[in-house]
């Protein structure tokens, strides 16, 4: 005897994983005799291939038959960590559900599976067994990222019959594991079980299809899957028909196909990823748009309703109102556009200050209020006076309008107000007192120019 394999799996099983022999001959050998004893007797008709010549020259024709297999798997594999990494970045952006990532797994899942089959890993891989063993785990994974996938790709809202084959398929591999551990049955004697695991998950899909039909809900998306699923269904049946004749390797035509099925559905659920994405984007800024005054930035009237209607609580809370004086004086007297920058410095002047310590609204033409969650936290005479030294501060420039911000505060009182709108009417009576202050103060200062 020149050479031998008699190793088996262990507790791995019978097997001795499919892989290609090198065999040294020795020089000037006439006859040789080769006797194959198969482990199971399923494989007892198929077909060995043998070549003669320089080991090296044999691994590289071996090799390049099959490059073009094992790339197609490589590039399936690569496409399915691309989606899962795509998921992961923009799932932080918009919620995008999460078709790409089921798809993303299948592929990649399909694809290693795919590539452990050819000829080229054959030669690459040397622990044969271990990769026959990966194999059959990879085969029965398969089923379950693609019910996941088009469940809510084709948004079905099934919520019982995916987990229903999702435990029949997590039954069907502890069983099936089972008695390749205990010995009673390897995997490869067993592999009936997750071919019909497969075609049940293919008819789910074909189920699914079935339904939006009768439904009226064939949309875009119903449209790509039926021919995904057609060229899917192809390619499967036609590899486990060749599969147990004995036919090519174990993915001879469904690699292709399967690259196909990847492109067409990934890009879609990419397409329809972004276009979430940008639905969400247009919608905060719808959303911003709603709750913002566009000429100051503050927090607008309908913000400041809404945050009045979902107010549990007003104890511990200040309102704080404000009121711009002159500002009509100041449209009549150099037009809306200085008014308008009037406002929005004005509106600087009482963020900058007001902010750290509550939400500043416009609600108003000129009428402006800020809500402190902490009256306690807010040394509020301090912030006034910096309000003040900030108006003097732009007031001392001669090309500016000058500005006079009216001032009051309130902090709620159980005793005297019965709700937060009582605080708000103190504060608002304040504010006018101050109002009033201002004009007179300025009318003094107009009398003695």
């Amino acid at each position: 005897p020149i050479y031998e394999n008699t190793r088996t799996g262990g507790i791995w099983g019978r097997t001795t994983g499919s892989h290609w022999n090198f065999v040294a001959v020795p020089y000037g050998t006439k006859e040789i005799k080769i006797k194959l004893t198969p482990v199971y007797q399923n494989v007892r008709y198929q077909d060995c291939t043998f070549y003669t010549g320089k080991e090296q020259e044999a691994f590289y024709k071996i090799f390049a038959q099959s490059v073009i297999t094992f790339f197609v798997s490589a590039l399936i594999v690569i496409l399915g960590f691309g989606m899962i990494v795509y998921w992961c970045i923009v799932h932080r952006k918009a919620e995008i559900g999460n078709s790409l990532l089921h798809l993303g797994m299948f592929s990649a899942i399909f694809g290693v599976w795919s590539a452990n089959e050819t000829d080229a890993m054959m030669l690459i891989v040397r622990d044969r067994i271990a990769a026959s063993f990966m194999a059959y785990i990879l085969l029965m994974l398969m089923g379950i990222p693609f019910v996941l996938f088009v469940r809510e790709f084709l948004n079905i809202g099934d919520r019982k019959l995916w987990k229903v084959l999702f435990a029949i398929n997590t039954y069907e591999m502890v069983f099936v594991l089972g008695l390749q551990f205990f010995g009673i049955a390897d995997m490869k004697e067993t592999l009936w079980l997750t071919h019909m695991m497969l075609c049940i998950a293919l008819f789910y899909m074909i189920g699914c299809l079935l339904y939006k039909a009768f439904r009226h809900q064939i949309d875009r998306h119903a449209k790509i899957s039926t021919v995904g699923m057609i060229l899917l269904s192809t390619a499967t049946v036609t590899d486990i028909v060749l599969y147990y004749r004995h036919i090519g390797d174990a993915d001879l035509f469904g690699r292709f196909v399967f690259l196909a099925f990847v492109l067409m559905l990934g890009y879609e659920a990419a397409f329809y990823a972004v276009d979430t994405i940008e639905k969400g984007r247009k919608a905060k800024v719808y959303e911003e748009l709603a709750i913002h005054d566009v000429l100051t930035g503050l927090y607008n009237r309908n913000a400041y309703m809404e945050d009045m209607s979902q107010m549990k609580s007003a104890r511990g809370k200040m309102f704080v109102s404000f009121d711009l004086n002159n500002l009509k004086e100041c449209n009549d007297g150099h037009g809306h556009v200085e008014g308008d920058t009037y406002l929005r410095n004005a509106a600087r002047i009482i963020e900058k200050i007001f902010d750290p310590y509550g939400k500043v609204y416009r609600i108003g033409g000129d009428e402006f209020c800020c809500i402190v969650e902490h009256a306690a936290r807010c040394p509020i005479l301090f912030c006034i006076e910096g309000m003040r030294t900030e108006e003097e501060k732009y007031n001392s420039d001669p090309e500016h309008y000058p500005i006079h911000i009216a001032c009051g505060y309130a902090q709620f009182d159980p005793e005297r107000d019965e709700s937060f709108e009582g605080t708000r009417n103190r504060s608002d009576v304040s504010m006018y007192e101050n109002k009033s202050n201002i004009k007179q103060k300025m009318h003094i200062e107009d009398s003695r120019r």
